[in-house]
């Protein structure tokens, strides 16, 4: 890997890595919380919908 042309440490391109790994794993789970709030939402306002008088 290369910055600006210029060489980069093979520890500093390797701790890169690794966070560009944990930001992909944090979206991941970000968006299965959210998927996980719809579904509960979606729960809620069935449940309202068949409560209606």
């Amino acid at each position: 890997m290369k910055d600006n042309g210029e060489p980069v440490d093979e520890t500093v391109e390797t701790l890169l890595r690794e966070v560009i790994l944990i930001e992909r794993r944090n979206a991941n789970e970000l968006r299965n919380v959210q998927q996980e709030r719809r579904d509960e939402i979606r729960e809620v306002i069935e449940k309202l919908t068949k409560a209606k008088p």
